[in-house]
């Protein structure tokens, strides 16, 4: 094997930034600093079809994968070692230095590295493991398209499809399969699926990753798949997983209609719910995820079995912004208009706007789970609005107390005259009066619907709800 380190040096502009005066600013600009990069390169035919730019960038975006390995660290002291004891057959190894102390070790196979490891420098080539030795690591951990090829092929000329099986253990499922695919005899493929199964059960596994990624290959998953994935599922949701670890299994659970998708998912809004109450202490929200509070509330809008929470949630905050729609009933698209403000007052106009209604929060829903289904989580509807409210509607949880206060915000408001100009210009104090709080139907929807009449400051407020009216009137000095 041929190998040589190149060292390249790039003049680089000085940062200017900390500059003060012109001059110092002058001179600056004019200054350039030095950059080293360095590399090994490999002869092969793959050198010779990707030439390397010239540009700094070029050097700095090199790996330890491929015909040419950057050399890591600082330092002048470079150094390049090939084992005498390599081969074709055997494989190659290569060390390098920069610092003359601390050496990285390149696996190399046809020309290419496949893999590395650490080691002092000079290198004692008896002390580092071969190759062989190094298969099963360099197998699960080798990102490189084409370092994954030559390893398979090395293994195969090596040992044969039986020896490619024992190496299978510890790489992802989407390579497992791509290396599965290339297996011809029958009983090396049924003793590489029983392998893959058996990790289902090692407690070193991270069973709900590899449970989520199986979900993308039926044809692999064993007979007990969906009670494996049930386990898991309720596994980690009691132990307050990451939402984005637990929902593909509960989603391939709804998929196989699984009674545990409706209660996994109701536990976990449930949680969402719980963290998002006013507390004592609001140092760390553990559990606030807008992404699993959208989540759960797609899956369980699919369920025939209502959860609970669904209706906690909607009554601690029956007047919520996010449950109002656009005056025609059509939902608040979330880059909609932006706020209007007054041009004398510098104040926001507010708009009256009604409750979504049955149809809209459906429709919400349905885009939530349209776009659940495309894992675009940033396409789906207010999760906390009206999502939330199509799940109410569908299971019949919207509470009706929430109805009565959200009409009680869209009943005409009556207000006590402004002074006229005239009235102004004979002394009277320019105001609008019983105007404040500027938000007064938002206001009355969060009051009980038992309470009907209220005096505040300077005013009187009656709510009839039977001319969904409510009239604001001056208090008279007694």
């Amino acid at each position: 094997m041929h190998a040589r380190l190149v060292v390249r040096e790039h003049d680089e502009s000085v940062p200017c930034v900390g500059a003060g005066g012109l001059i110092e600013r002058l001179t600056c600009i004019f200054q350039t600093q030095a950059t080293t990069c360095a590399w090994v390169e490999l002869e092969s035919p793959e050198l010779a079809a990707s030439p390397l730019g010239n540009d700094l960038s070029a050097c700095q975006a090199l790996t330890s994968f491929g015909p040419r390995v950057i050399v890591p660290g600082q330092g002048v002291t470079y150094g390049l070692e090939v084992d005498p004891a390599g081969n074709a057959r055997d494989g190659h190894r290569l060390a390098y230095t920069r610092d003359g102390v601390q050496a990285t070790v390149a696996y190399v196979i046809d020309g290419h590295s496949v893999g590395i490891t650490n080691a002092a420098w000079p290198p004692v080539w008896k002390a580092i493991p071969p190759l062989d030795d190094r298969l099963a690591t360099l197998f699960a951990g080798t990102t490189d398209a084409l370092a994954q090829r030559r390893l398979r092929e090395y293994t195969l000329a090596n040992g044969g499809e039986r020896r490619l099986v024992t190496l299978l253990t510890g790489v992802g499922v989407d390579r497992w399969r791509d290396l599965y695919d290339h297996l011809e005899d029958p009983e090396a493929r049924r003793d590489a699926l029983k392998l893959l199964h058996a990790r289902l059960g090692d407690p070193d596994e991270d069973q709900v990753q590899l449970l989520a990624d199986l979900t993308e290959h039926p044809e692999l998953q064993p007979a007990d798949f969906t009670a494996l994935l049930a386990n898991a599922a309720e596994r980690s949701v009691r132990e307050s997983d990451d939402w984005y670890a637990v929902a593909p299994l509960l989603e391939e659970l709804h998929r196989r209609k699984h009674p545990a998708a409706a209660d996994l998912a109701c536990r976990v809004f449930g949680m969402q719910t719980l963290s998002s109450m006013p507390s004592g202490d609001h140092a760390y929200d553990e559990m606030g995820d807008p992404d699993a509070v959208a989540g759960a509330l797609v899956i369980i809008g699919q369920q025939k079995v209502p959860c609970p929470w669904v209706a906690i949630a909607l009554e601690r905050d029956p007047c919520s912004e996010t449950y109002r729609c656009e005056p025609d009933g059509g939902l608040v698209e979330p880059d909609g208009d932006e706020a209007e403000y007054d041009e004398e007052t510098g104040e926001p106009i507010l708009r009256a706007r009604p409750l979504c209604g049955r149809a809209a929060a459906l429709s919400a829903l349905r885009r939530g789970v349209a776009a659940e289904g495309d894992e675009e989580y940033e396409d789906i509807p207010a999760a906390d609005g009206p999502v939330l409210l199509g799940v109410g509607y569908l299971h019949g949880q919207v509470p009706k107390e929430l109805v009565a206060k959200n009409a009680r915000r869209m009943y005409r408001f009556e207000y006590p005259p402004v002074p006229t100009e005239q009235e102004v210009e004979d002394g009277a104090a320019y105001d609008e009066p019983c105007r404040r709080p500027r938000d007064l139907p938002g206001a009355v929807c969060h009051l009980p619907l038992s309470v009907t009449d209220v005096t505040f400051n300077g005013c009187r407020l009656h709510i009839d709800d039977k001319a969904h009216v409510v009239r604001v009137e001056e208090l008279k000095p007694k």
